[in-house]
Parts: structure tokens; sequence; C-alpha cells
């Protein structure tokens, strides 16, 4: 057990960058680069290459230990779900993939839980079961492949715009420009 611990951990210090990674994290913790967060809550951030204006821009992420495999089956799960812009699946972030780190995008979601209140419109209720029922359906009778692990921890709901039925800071209703995705 002792072997496979030092083989993992100089497998991730071989991966490029990763030093960078973590001497970003430190520097967050420590307070010195506090006006390049995105917002106050403290997550973990990575330098991810991209063209245009996201090149070098900080965003946040979710680190998991094993995990080659899930990293996979995140990948195989977005390529699934790639025509389908109300689902979403986290990003793994390679090559900071190893047997017992996942480093993936951070998806800023709720717990499907959340939507079960009274206060929220019918409508929104609505359309997350229906975007719920055709994502398993999915799944099942066409990918042939499904999460196994779908508890309200692992269905996040992400709302984008003002929710059907509330208003937005200038009072308008948001029922023409509110969005609901599945995370």
């Amino acid at each position: 057990m002792e072997e496979l611990e030092k083989e993992d951990l100089r497998e991730a210090w071989e991966i490029p960058g990763l030093r960078g990674v973590v001497s970003s994290v430190w520097q967050l913790w420590r307070g010195r680069r506090e006006e390049e967060a995105c917002d106050e809550r403290s997550h973990p951030v990575v330098q991810h290459e991209e063209s245009g204006e996201e090149k070098g821009r900080l965003i946040p992420v979710a680190i998991k230990i094993d995990l080659r495999f899930e990293a996979k089956n995140m990948e195989r799960f977005r390529d699934n779900f790639r025509n389908m812009d109300h689902v979403r699946f986290p990003t793994p972030l390679r090559p900071f993939v190893t047997r017992n780190i996942l480093v993936e995008t951070f998806e800023e979601s709720d717990p499907v839980s959340n939507y079960l209140s009274s206060d929220i419109p019918q409508e929104v209720k609505q359309r997350i079961a229906k975007i719920g029922i055709d994502t398993i359906l999915k799944m099942v009778f066409v990918d042939n492949f499904v999460h196994a692990d779908l508890h309200p921890g692992n269905i996040l709901v992400q709302c984008c715009g003002p929710l059907p039925g509330s208003s937005d800071s200038t009072g308008t209703s948001g029922e023409a420009h509110g969005k609901t995705t599945l995370t």
C-alpha cells in the first residue's frame, strides 16, 4: 500500500504544471491573489488554457480521489449529451487526472432537492422533471450507459436568469428568459 501511495505521488508530480497549481492554491489560501479570485468562495483554481479571452483565466475546480475511470466515464457522458444544452457534466482537466486525483471543472449549481419547496413555481418543477426523465430515458434506451448513482447530491440544477414567475432586478417577468439546466 505504501509503495502504491509513493507511485501515485510520483505520478501526480509528473503532471506538467501541477507545481503551478499547488502554488496557486497555496497563494490563494494565504490571501495573496484575492484580486484574481472569482468571488469569496474558497474553491481551488487552476490555469486552464483555452483560446481567446479565456486564456490565462482562473477557473474554479473540484478535486476528487480514483479516478481515471471516473474521468473516462464523465467524458463519455459529456460526449453522449454534447447536443443537449439542458444537461451538463463536469469536464475532467487532463493531464490533472491520476489514479488518486481527478481535477474537474466545478459546476456552480443547487441540489435538485432545493426545488421541492412549495414556493418554487410549478412550471420550474415540471421542467426539471421533464429534463430528468428525458435524461434517464436517453441513458437507458439510446446510449446504453447509465449513471448509477443518481441521488439528489449528484443531480444539480443551474438556473440562468430569473425563474419563471419571478422578477429580475428591473421588476419585469422572467418567464421569457429563464433557463434551467441539470448538472
